[in-house]
């Protein structure tokens, strides 16, 4: 069963639950912020901990996510993971328009800016994951 961390910033929740519950559904273990903290957790060492041990992070791609210190912090944790295992480990997810930070420019990513075409990107997010389930069967 594939692992996926969920980076994103808290304005694009809404978005990022559903995928989230989507995810589950075809049989991907997702690690998601509010489901995972506790109070009194230390922010850094527990979403640190979380990159290093899923196999992908997920990164929602918003106006507000590119300027998120916290969604800037856990993409370089990312990428970093991903230089060391030589291996794609970043999936980029972009839900509006806006300009990828320079280190993403070069990927290809699952386009969501379009409201009424989730099904699309999200078969090829699965295809990303790993995951060969046909929609038909989710």
């Amino acid at each position: 069963m594939p692992s996926v961390f969920l980076s994103h910033s808290s304005k694009d929740k809404a978005f990022t639950r559903k995928l989230a519950e989507r995810l589950v559904q075809a049989n991907v273990k997702v690690w998601l912020d509010e489901a995972e903290l506790n109070i009194g957790d230390s922010l850094l060492t527990r979403i640190s901990s979380a990159i290093e041990a899923t196999d992908f992070v997920a990164v929602v791609i918003s106006h507000s996510s590119v300027q998120s210190t916290w969604v800037q912090s856990e993409l370089k944790m990312a990428m970093s993971k991903e230089l060391a295992d030589r291996k794609v480990v970043v999936l980029p997810i972009v839900i509006e328009p806006c300009e990828l930070p320079m280190f993403l420019r070069d990927k290809l990513y699952a386009d969501f800016s379009k409201p009424d075409d989730f099904d699309a990107p999200f078969a090829r997010l699965l295809r990303a994951l790993g995951v060969d389930k046909p929609l038909s069967e989710l």
